[in-house]
């Protein structure tokens, strides 16, 4: 019996990445699925110590682990990621080519193994942070399902959605003198 495959992709900072390697861990641990993490080389290098356990952990689960380069330097330990969210962002075409490498391997692998078990199976789908939106034009393209995580809570989920709303409405941003949302009916 083969394993179905499946990749994850998280938001490269820490409150997104220990919540996706959770829910790898939990996935890992049923036995029926292979997992492929994929980080940036400028996580792995910013995040040494931690990255070096979380590695450690998800090896020891049989989870892969895949290291996309970026735009950003992996070696300029003196910045934090937030001030390179830009550059960052900027990557995204990059690590987009990337992701559909990965998958054309895996994909390649796979046919030139017919009827043999393949340790690199395609994947059955991609689970990546509700900001790696672009990921969805991949899976597209490969005509595989996207599962979109989101690792805060349903409030700030729901709260952003209906941000457009309230700003078409004109009750975003609040008016100076008010003394509070509560003034208008803001749960349309």
């Amino acid at each position: 019996m083969s394993k179905s495959h499946v990749l994850m992709f998280p938001f490269p900072t820490l409150g997104h990445i220990n919540p996706m390697v959770l829910l790898a861990t939990h996935l890992a641990s049923s036995g029926d699925l292979d997992i492929t993490l994929i980080y940036t080389a400028r996580t792995m290098a910013l995040f040494d110590n931690i990255t070096n356990n979380l590695t450690r952990a998800t090896l020891s689960q049989g989870i892969k682990i895949e290291v996309f380069q970026d735009l950003l330097d992996p070696m300029d330990k003196s910045a934090p990621i937030s001030p390179s969210l830009e550059m960052f962002v900027d990557s995204f075409p990059l690590l987009m080519v990337k992701l559909e490498e990965l998958l054309h391997k895996l994909c390649n692998v796979c046919e030139t193994k017919e009827g043999a078990a393949s340790h690199a199976l395609p994947p059955c789908c991609i689970i990546s942070n509700s900001f790696l939106n672009w990921t969805q034009d991949v899976a597209n393209k490969f005509n595989i399902p996207r599962i979109e995580f989101w690792p805060s809570s349903v409030t700030a989920y729901a709260m952003g959605s209906y941000v457009p709303r309230l700003l078409a409405n004109g009750q975003l941003p609040v008016k100076p003198g008010s003394s509070s949302m509560c003034q208008t009916n803001i749960f349309i």
